[in-house]
């Protein structure tokens, strides 16, 4: 498709059904309108604000909207970015002084500032965490002094940059309004796809793409269709299926999104117990068998016991064996809000092949001064009919939750690895090595002297053990593995009565 054909496309998406069916939180939405009302019925000038800033991960659609809302409001348009819109009024400005110069007067004006971040030169560059210069500091200040005297001028800042850059942060601390975009629901992905390719893709790929796009954003949609179309021009499913594979989505700053998981529930060691249940709900949440049963909140799921002990590996098999997405948020990400926690939720509603992981979860949960009210405006009513895909808890002391939330979830537990368990641990490590080198440690010997330790401690004992066989080229026998392992703990009881 080429450029002008694309553009027609976008001039003729209707700017209300995109507002309606846009993945913005109702919050976001009535920011818009306020907007929209802004340049028509007016405000009371004590109750209004004069910037916005619309923010979310790139490709997620917001200078798209921005454009579209400029379009919409019919006013002259101050548009700042590297696109050139075709909005009529628009008038295309390249420094902070073309702006100030733009905006000098007393007409109705909407100042559009795409990838705003870009507008400042940078006072240190070579620093890691550089500072707008301060020239162009005082220039935005003077913008924003206008907007603040004047009754009929709005200024919307687009950007996807992280929130502790300070370029960043001085664009985010100064805008009153924001509206977070998430990523785009499966129904705005099909209606894109059709409105840019329905020409040329049949329906039933167009569903594929949208359906299995966890993480995709709509560049990402877009570079899939022109890579499968490389493959074959007439779009077959292998084009698609391939074209996804290796046109993965990037991943977001709090979350890793993993697609195609080699890892099978074959691959785990031992979990008997834990391995009968979790096949049994991955069974159920397959083939729409859990709607069909009435099966409610199976997909919730709380993984508890001391670290190390493989949570992380099984959720990788759940997703390897079921074929499904797992989005694995990263431990810390989401003390600061629930803005994160509530995208992922959209995920989990939008897509029936997803699984969020959250690891160490209590970090989150105890991050927060009210567990009880993240279970009511997380949580509640959290069922097959709510959330599709399989939310997944890991925890490493469950005592450490609200009895509340143990109720909602599917509690399966996390032992330390029996001694068959270790010793299969330690000579799937043995069987990895060289052979001239498979004999220097007794593994039976390991895997007795390590009882109670999680596999990751296991892994550190393996790492030491060699490390001194390195050194001294020691075969390591029962009691050389005894001595090392006995050591190790005695390192580790003093650095926890020093450091706590």
């Amino acid at each position: 498709m080429d450029m002008e054909r694309m553009d027609d496309v976008r001039r003729n998406i209707d700017f209300n059904s995109l507002l309606e069916k846009t993945n913005l939180k109702e919050d976001g939405k009535n920011g818009v309108r306020y907007i929209i009302d802004f340049f028509g019925k007016g405000h009371p000038r004590d109750f209004t604000y004069r910037t916005a800033f619309f923010i979310g991960e790139h490709g997620f659609g917001k200078s798209f909207f921005a454009t579209k809302l400029a379009e919409h409001l019919g006013i002259e348009t101050i548009y700042y970015g590297k696109c050139n819109p075709h909005v009529k009024g628009i008038v295309i400005c390249k420094t902070l002084d073309n702006i100030l110069a733009a905006i000098g007067n007393d007409r109705k004006q909407l100042i559009l500032l795409d990838n705003a971040h870009n507008l400042f030169r940078l006072a240190n560059p070579e620093m890691h965490r550089p500072h707008p210069h301060p020239e162009d500091v005082e220039k935005y200040l003077s913008i924003l002094d206008i907007l603040d005297h004047s009754n009929n001028k709005l200024m919307v800042c687009v950007s996807s940059e992280c929130p502790h850059g300070s370029t960043f942060g001085l664009l985010y601390r100064n805008s009153k309004m924001r509206v977070i975009f998430n990523e785009p629901g499966i129904p705005m992905k099909k209606d894109a796809l059709k409105a840019f390719f329905g020409a040329h893709i049949p329906q039933d790929r167009i569903d594929f793409i949208a359906g299995n796009s966890i993480g995709y954003g709509f560049d990402d949609l877009f570079g899939v269709v022109k890579e499968a179309y490389i493959s074959d021009p007439s779009f077959s499913m292998a084009s698609i299926e391939g074209a996804m594979k290796s046109h993965l989505p990037f991943s977001s700053d709090i979350a890793k999104i993993y697609h195609n998981v080699p890892i099978r529930f074959s691959d785990v060691i031992g979990k008997q117990k834990a391995m009968k249940i979790i096949r049994k709900i991955s069974d159920a949440y397959s083939g729409g068998k859990s709607i069909k049963f009435g099966i409610s909140r199976g997909n919730l799921l709380l993984f508890h016991g001391m670290h190390g002990t493989g949570k992380s590996f099984v959720a990788k098999a759940i997703a390897g064996e079921t074929g499904k997405f797992l989005v694995s948020v990263r431990p810390n990400a989401l003390k600061e809000g629930f803005e994160g926690m509530e995208a992922f939720m959209d995920i989990l509603k939008n897509y029936e092949n997803s699984i969020v992981f959250i690891d160490e979860a209590e970090k989150f949960l105890k991050a927060h001064n009210s567990i009880e009210g993240f279970l009511n405006d997380i949580i509640e009513g959290a069922d097959t009919s709510s959330i599709r895909g399989m939310l997944i808890l890991a925890v490493n002391d469950i005592f450490a939750l609200d009895p509340a939330l143990l109720d909602r979830f599917v509690k399966i537990e996390f032992e330390p690895p029996t001694f068959e368990e270790r010793v299969q641990f330690c000579k799937i490590k043995k069987d990895a090595l060289e052979e001239g080198i498979r004999d220097v440690i007794d593994i039976d010997a390991l895997a007795t002297h390590t009882q109670g330790k999680s596999y990751r401690e296991i892994d550190r004992v393996w790492n030491e053990l060699m490390f001194h066989h390195i050194d001294t080229g020691e075969t390591l026998d029962s009691r050389k593995v005894k001595g090392i392992i006995l050591k190790m703990d005695e390192i580790s009881q003093k650095n926890i009565s020093m450091y706590g």
